[in-house]
């Protein structure tokens, strides 16, 4: 899994998702070996999750969710599934592409290059005009349909190969990096590109992986 947002849990002693991690494999080990489904793992991650959240965090938090982003394929299934969770607010998993036939990427964080890449335009867009020209939220996904069906590049996703989607995914990483380094705002994007893969037969597999190494 991957998680962007909300960088920690906790107030008085701030902990990162990645560093629940050996908790979390505690809880795995207790729910047996045997290999889960990919929405079975989501949700015992999703319940991990909140459960430290509600402990750990006031009840009147305001700032943004801590997402999760669970890719990996079923047992005997030929295409894999991806789920997100948000916690606290949506903690029950949404699948992402899950009508037949349909691939694509996902991507969040500070996604507005990214968006305006692929979609063309930024998604503060929609909502700056629903607000000049107060106009419904209807209207308002009516124009998203309309844009993106005027705008989107038209890559065939389901002809990709692995190679292509690698390329693609560090491409649209380089491209927030490299803009966000002359801009005024918050600078999230940058360091080395972590890349990996999961497929059917490989299973996980490392592209690309930093290494720890000292000055």
């Amino acid at each position: 899994f991957v998680t962007y947002g909300a960088g920690a849990i906790g107030i008085q002693a701030p902990r990162s998702a990645h560093s629940y991690l050996p908790e979390f494999e505690d809880v795995l080990k207790k729910e047996g070996n045997n290999r889960h489904k990919v929405l079975e793992f989501t949700e015992i991650l999703s319940k991990f999750f909140m459960d430290q959240w509600e402990i750990n965090m006031p009840s009147e938090y305001s700032g943004p969710d801590i997402t999760f982003l669970v890719g990996g394929y079923d047992e005997n299934e030929p295409y894999g599934k991806l789920f997100e969770v948000n916690i606290p607010r949506i903690p029950k998993p949404r699948e992402w592409h899950s009508g037949k036939g349909m691939f694509g990427p996902v991507w969040g964080g500070q996604l507005e290059f990214t968006s305006r890449i692929i979609h063309g335009y930024d998604p503060s867009l929609t909502s700056i005009i629903q607000e000049f020209l107060k106009i419904s939220d209807d209207q308002k996904k009516e124009l998203e349909n309309h844009l993106r069906s005027k705008l989107n590049i038209r890559i065939p996703y389901q002809f990709l190969s692995l190679q292509d989607c690698v390329n693609l995914s560090k491409l649209l990483i380089q491209i927030t990096h490299s803009i966000q380094s002359f801009y005024v705002g918050i600078r999230g994007v940058g360091g080395s590109i972590d890349i990996a893969t999961i497929t059917r037969t490989e299973g996980f597999k490392h592209i690309k992986k930093k290494e720890i190494t000292s000055e």
